[in-house]
């Protein structure tokens, strides 16, 4: 399945664009001053979209496409060291040189006086193909390899380079299954290698040598790989790898010296080293906020001296260009620290630390993230950590509340209350005020912040979205339906689906409501003797979720984490004609945050608190939910996100691969959305120790191999305890 991706992929991906750098000033302990500075410089003011920034002959340069009608044309803009300014300078060839308006990954390489320019473009409504051409002072030729317009055997669709480097003597190119070598003067191919199991994500030339950029979750950078020219397997590989989303971009020169930039900060690493080392901290740098991506970085040292580098970065308002330079005035550390504990990484926290630094330059914030991943026993560890630090009155000055048992830190009294932050928000009528009373404890404190949430949404195949808006309902309406409801899942997946929705309802003042359970149940095994339930998956399979629903289903329940993720299922529902509703009325919460009730800097965090909870940071779209702060919903309800757009291919009802357009969200749609989250009353409740009863006992029950009854005292007996302690 070959997949071409707007923004839509970026955030996910956040495609890394890849060039020069090297040098570090050593910093002064004695008076602690001395370090890297993040400031903004003007890009040349030229219609057109900056689309690559690296380093030719010592000397910083921009490449810029301009759309001419059906065509596009190259720029290309070198920067005088000393004035920080910007000049043409496009070679005659280059400028001959006419591109499709499609034309989609695009790379621009220079070895000697050659430049070589990579991109792709659709050939047909499920390919895109490769195209390379070579320019210099006189003028231009095609010179796109044999091979890059033929369909793979084994995946059937054109396989299009990623990226290229070109090294002394070789164009080297990264496909999504395979890298390939080719002579660079008669660019014949000289080797290809399938890739089994590698995940790269692009290709840096290092004259005698290229750098491949290993890729790992989220759009983060794993590591380095480095490949001789003459070969295309990896001899040497470094770990450059952060428990932090946001940008990443990385660079080289032709003497084997890297420079990666990512959310934690500058790094480099001289050829011979076996580590990186750092340059600056991340809480300086663009590199942390969710809502620009990094287009590449390159670097200057064309007076030998002063290493400066330079970033290039994107989001909907525009593009900026960053630079870091070395500031010997500096002090090494703000006057004043704020600590952040999150359990895992969350974009809408990277994004207020970030911003909330440069309002207050004399403050850093510390975003410390516990888990990598979302491995169960290691974030167990963790929050047992968590809970033995708070108890013993230390711990983060803020907690981001979300993967922890945020009622129980609540009554602990481990959290500060912060009424006085949202009461005058309340007042103004500023928040989505159903969300913010779940999160008030009965005694009307307000310990836990919600800043973002989830919308559960019921998709039909049919239009009877609206017989389905609960579980009654869904059995209900289970029993009235042809063919697989929910497609295929085991009881397990069942219980792991509904539980949020009934744990409410069947959790009452610390005791288990039997009766409720006894018609849950009922509804479960109702849903399941209408789909397609099994004892366990298959390796390599998994339960059915909406991209099933065009062929084996006909009704799923997702997880709707804001109107960008909406983008997809909304377009699901468009392909198979069907409708959409609510489940249950329900939210689920996605970010929330407390602060310590013993932190030694109460104002400062309370202010970052307010922060998170303002439009500074709520207008924001993540994917990590929708804003708690009205304004904002509204505001995001009639943003253009047609950059987001994308295609992909899905199973049909015959079997066969259809395409698929996410579009932008059509008005009606994007109004309804925000019509059904301001009406939103109910959270989902999550207990780890009841799901797990939960899972233990109501599989075999649905199967039909125990009692109702049995099922009943089972979870009755194993949640007893721990309910009563």
């Amino acid at each position: 399945m070959k997949r071409k991706c707007g923004k839509f992929a970026v955030f996910f991906l956040l495609a890394l664009s890849l060039l020069a750098g090297c040098g570090k000033k050593a910093e002064d302990p004695a008076n602690e001053k001395g370090r890297y500075e993040e400031t903004e410089i003007a890009l040349p003011d030229v219609a057109g979209e900056f689309v690559q920034i690296c380093r030719e002959d010592e000397k910083v340069v921009l490449y810029q496409r301009q759309e001419n009608g059906d065509n596009i044309s190259l720029k290309r803009f070198v920067m005088d060291p000393q004035t920080k300014t910007f000049a043409e300078d496009t070679p005659a060839g280059m400028a001959q040189l006419t591109l499709p308006a499609d034309a989609y990954t695009l790379k621009i390489r220079k070895a000697d006086a050659v430049y070589y320019v990579y991109y792709d473009a659709q050939i047909d409504d499920e390919n895109l193909q490769g195209f390379l051409y070579t320019c210099d002072d006189t003028g231009m030729a095609e010179v796109t390899p044999e091979g890059w317009a033929e369909k793979d055997p084994q995946y059937g669709f054109v396989d299009t380079p990623e990226d290229i480097a070109v090294t002394d003597h070789a164009v080297i190119a990264l496909f999504y299954t395979k890298i390939e070598r080719y002579d660079r003067q008669t660019l014949s191919l000289a080797e290809s290698r399938p890739l089994e199991g590698e995940r790269y994500e692009a290709l840096i030339g290092m004259g005698d040598s290229y750098a491949l950029i290993i890729d790992g979750d989220s759009g983060t950078m794993q590591g380095i790989g480095i490949c001789p020219e003459d070969s295309i397997k990896v001899i040497s590989q470094v770990d450059i790898s952060s428990k932090k989303s946001g940008s990443c971009a990385a660079d080289a020169d032709t003497a084997g010296n890297l420079i990666v930039a990512n959310a934690d900060g500058l790094h480099r690493k001289a050829k011979d080293a076996g580590q990186f080392e750092d340059l600056l901290d991340g809480s300086y740098m663009s590199f942390g906020l969710s809502d620009s991506w990094c287009r590449g970085m390159t670097s200057d040292m064309s007076d030998d001296t002063n290493e400066v580098y330079y970033a290039l970065f994107q989001n909907d308002q525009g593009q900026k260009l960053y630079q870091y330079a070395y500031n010997p005035e500096l002090s090494l550390k703000p006057e004043k620290e704020l600590t952040v504990y999150t359990l895992y990484d969350q974009a809408t926290i990277n994004q207020a630390a970030t911003l909330f630094q440069k309002k207050h330059p004399d403050t850093m914030v510390s975003v410390h993230v516990a888990c990598a991943d979302t491995d169960d026993k290691e974030a167990e560890t963790q929050r047992n950590r968590l809970m033995t630090s708070l108890a013993a009155g230390d711990g983060e000055d803020v907690i981001v509340l979300s993967g922890l048992d945020d009622n129980a830190l609540a009554k602990k009294g481990v959290l500060m209350d912060l009424s006085d932050i949202v009461t005058p928000m309340e007042e103004n009528g500023e928040l989505l005020q159903a969300i913010v009373d779940g999160e008030k404890a009965a005694d009307g404190k307000q310990q836990i912040l919600p800043i973002r949430f989830a919308l559960p949404l019921l998709l039909s195949k049919e239009k009877r979205a609206s017989e389905m808006t609960d579980l009654a309902a869904l059995a209900k309406a289970a029993e009235q339906t042809d063919g697989s409801l929910l497609g295929t899942f085991t009881g397990e997946d069942l219980v792991d689906t509904f539980a949020p929705y009934f744990m409410p309802d069947i959790i009452k003042d610390k005791q288990l409501d039997t009766e409720k359970l006894r018609t849950v149940l009922q509804e479960l095994q109702t849903i399941a003797a209408h789909s397609d339930l099994i004892e366990k998956h298959k390796k390599g399979e998994r339960a059915s979720n909406e991209w099933d629903l065009p062929s084996t289903m006909q009704a799923a329940l997702c997880q709707i984490s804001g109107f960008n993720d909406a983008m997809f299922d909304l377009a699901i529902i468009n392909l198979v004609k069907g409708d959409y509703t609510s489940f249950e009325n329900a939210y689920i919460p996605t970010v929330e945050i407390g602060v310590n009730a013993n932190t030694k800097q109460a104002d400062l965090a309370k202010e970052f608190a307010a922060f998170v909870m303002s439009r500074e940071v709520q207008d924001g779209d993540f994917y990590d939910g929708f804003p708690v702060n009205k304004e904002s919903l509204h505001m995001q309800v009639n943003l253009d996100r047609s950059n987001y757009a994308a295609y992909t291919t899905i199973e049909g009802a015959d079997g066969q691969e259809i395409g698929l357009d996410i579009e932008q969200i059509k008005a009606a749609d994007a109004d309804r959305l925000e019509t059904i989250c301001e009406s939103l009353s109910q959270k989902t409740m999550q207990d780890a120790k009841v799901l797990e009863e939960l899972e233990k006992a109501v599989p075999a029950y649905l199967l039909g191999r125990q009692s109702l009854d049995d099922t009943i005292s089972k979870i009755q007996d194993g949640v007893k305890i721990y309910l009563a302690e």
